[in-house]
């Protein structure tokens, strides 16, 4: 996956082809879950099962076919990392955190194919300056993972507060209507 091309004009790093394939199929991803039935079945599937379940898709399919996709992406992904970083593939016991960083970079990102560009962008970028802030600086190394951590907390606090709000909406709504029946 690295080519003396690629290692020359970023001055000798890791830099690959894999970046330039994660490109690509973040694009055909897109297209797919915006363009596509079964990307919008995944997507309903996903929003509301039993109101997909009701609008006569077919949520197992739906749901075996959204795993067997995302384990065919992560699978290339281990792949294309394990042939770029370290130009083979070798079963390990102490593997890195990627998967978790994943899981991070789609919550940040929303789920959304073009945002998660930009989110796993930022995770690399705090991720390697991490491994160099230390030697530029008194600061610890695990200070990334705190920042880290506060994005993801961050995230998470307003999904709380969106599902929280909603419900207050909801019972307001639902107390309206039963004064206008009255």
């Amino acid at each position: 996956m690295r080519t003396p091309f690629l290692e020359q004009i970023t001055n000798h790093s890791t830099f690959h082809w894999g970046f330039f394939i994660a490109l690509v199929l973040v694009i055909v991803m897109w297209w797919y879950l915006k363009r596509s039935k079964t990307g919008f079945e995944i997507k309903a599937v996903g929003l509301n099962e039993q109101a997909a379940r009701y609008a006569g898709m077919n949520t197992k399919q739906t749901i075996m076919w959204a795993m067997l996709l995302s384990g065919l992406l992560a699978g290339l992904a281990g792949a294309v990392d394990g042939l770029g970083n370290y130009q083979n593939i070798s079963v390990s016991n102490a593997l890195p955190d990627i998967g978790f960083n994943g899981m991070a970079v789609a919550l940040l990102a929303n789920g959304h194919p073009i945002g998660i560009i930009f989110a796993a962008i930022l995770f690399s970028a705090l991720q390697i300056g991490g491994l160099s802030i230390s030697v530029y600086s008194t600061t610890p190394t695990e200070i990334v993972n705190i920042v880290i951590a506060s994005i993801i907390f961050f995230v998470g606090v307003r999904f709380l507060f969106e599902q929280l709000l909603n419900h207050r909406l909801l019972k307001k709504h639902a107390l309206m209507k039963e004064r206008l029946e009255k």
